[in-house]
């Protein structure tokens, strides 16, 4: 199980597999969308609305400039934790003060030394490590200073892994969320070497004040596919909608089986 989870925009078949390997060998799990097929803008643009990563390196090797610039704002949407390196062969001075302006985390001129990129991409994963410990922390400090109470709002269980949604009333029928992602039960099968993934096993997402951004937060994980274990009656529907929003087909197996339980489970409960 790679320790972080890495987005590459560049072409597959050369500069893709060069930044791939190097970051496999980091303990990333990497995808690699080819920026020189057909629709690579609208692959991007899917992967990071669907897909949670702990690091994005646009290139432009495929995109332009232009287009780099309009996707780091997209990605600062998914919040301060994600780490964006850029690497361009194109860098006047306007062009990077406006990389600057977005927030980025490292740029590299290309051709770049891969030895650096290398220590940059560890230091920014020690900063995200601990940005989410300090909003973890603020989170549970939050809570305990206002009293306040947590309430399950949707439990589920899939396999080695559990997410719970956690709603706090605000007031009346106001509602701040938060996810909690467990997957405790992989700590039996690793070894002592192993010991700095434990606190990736077990996470906590910040807050969050929308049902919109609850969804978001649960959408990380293929959570349509677990087994429901718990669900608020005030959430019931909304639940339901979120599930019937992606049914599958009659012929999609598993996929079909396991919606049955969610239809079964919100209709008992």
């Amino acid at each position: 199980m790679a320790r972080w989870s890495a987005l590459v925009i560049a072409e597959k078949s050369t500069f893709g597999v060069l930044l791939s390997t190097l970051l496999k060998k980091e303990d990333f799990d990497v995808t690699v969308v080819d920026s020189f097929k057909p629709g690579s803008i609208e692959a991007v643009y899917e992967e990071i609305s669907t897909k949670r990563y702990d690091l994005i390196i646009p290139t432009n090797n495929g995109l332009t400039p232009g287009k780099i610039l309009e996707l780091i704002p997209e990605i600062r949407k998914k919040g301060r934790e994600v780490k964006i390196i850029v690497l361009s062969g194109y860098h006047p001075v306007d062009f990077m003060k406006e990389l600057e302006e977005k927030d980025i985390d490292g740029f590299f001129p290309m051709p770049f030394n891969c030895e650096d990129l290398v220590r940059k991409v560890k230091e920014s994963m020690s900063q995200q490590k601990k940005c989410l410990s300090r909003k973890r922390k603020e989170g549970e400090m939050e809570m305990a200073e206002a009293g306040e109470e947590r309430e399950i709002i949707l439990e589920a269980a899939g396999a080695g892994i559990k997410v719970t949604l956690y709603g706090v009333r605000v007031k009346g029928d106001k509602w701040k969320f938060l996810l909690d992602k467990d997957e405790g039960t992989m700590a039996d099968f690793l070894d002592e070497e192993d010991s700095d993934v434990l606190p990736k096993l077990r996470t906590k997402s910040e807050f969050v004040d929308t049902w919109d951004k609850a969804l978001a937060l649960l959408d990380r994980y293929p959570w349509r596919w677990f087994v429901p274990q718990e669900v608020h009656p005030e959430f019931r529907d909304l639940v339901w909608s979120a599930v019937q929003a992606r049914e599958p087909g009659q012929n999609e197996g598993i996929k079909r089986h396991l919606y049955e339980g969610w239809k079964r489970f919100l209709a008992s409960s």
